[in-house]
């Protein structure tokens, strides 16, 4: 994983072959732009209550949902969010940073699924559900929660947005018939 705020230490003798780090380094990106990005917005959260990491590594990028760079991930509670936005501003990070503080998608479980959602009898005029059955211990599926959180945020207001960890809520897979090899499944 990547130090806060330091970019990734040269490579030791004991690290992979240059071929392999190619594969993982981001290149293509102009890193002094996004220092200086991230230098802009850093002065400007001067609360101290966001500590910003910065990577080149595309295994943690993958791990993240980053398909495109350069790309930010913002973490509230453990609950990340993928930056859509461009780059070249710095106010505009900052202002989609505090636009974004709040999390947009319910976690569902067995325990409060029904409760949330009126999945059998919901009232007149509630807010329809989009739900993404996901499983937090596959990266390749847990990649996908970032962009569904970008989703949620979009749709704020026009419909509820939830999720669902198949590894923990076993009731609400079966019930719902999730095939948990085709993850991740969503559901409107």
């Amino acid at each position: 994983m990547c130090q806060p705020n330091r970019q990734t230490p040269p490579p030791s003798p004991h690290s992979p072959s240059q071929t392999e780090q190619h594969e993982f380094s981001i290149e293509d990106v102009d890193e002094e732009q996004i220092d200086e990005i991230l230098r802009d917005t850093s002065k400007n959260l001067a609360t101290g209550y966001i500590e910003v990491v910065k990577t080149d590594d595309r295994r943690v990028a993958r791990e993240c949902g980053v398909n495109t760079f350069p790309a930010l991930v913002y973490y509230r509670r453990s609950s990340p969010i993928l930056y859509d936005g461009d780059f070249k501003d710095s106010e505009k990070v900052l202002r989609w940073l505090r636009a974004h503080d709040e999390v947009a998608t319910w976690d569902l479980n067995d325990d409060n699924f029904e409760w949330r959602t009126h999945s059998h009898s919901p009232p007149e005029g509630a807010l329809q559900w989009l739900v993404m059955f996901y499983d937090s211990e596959e990266s390749d599926c847990n990649a996908f929660v970032p962009m569904f959180e970008t989703v949620a945020h979009k749709l704020r207001g026009l419909i509820n947005v939830g999720k669902v960890d198949t590894s923990v809520s076993d009731d609400v897979t079966e019930r719902f018939r999730i095939d948990e090899s085709q993850c991740p499944t969503i559901l409107f």
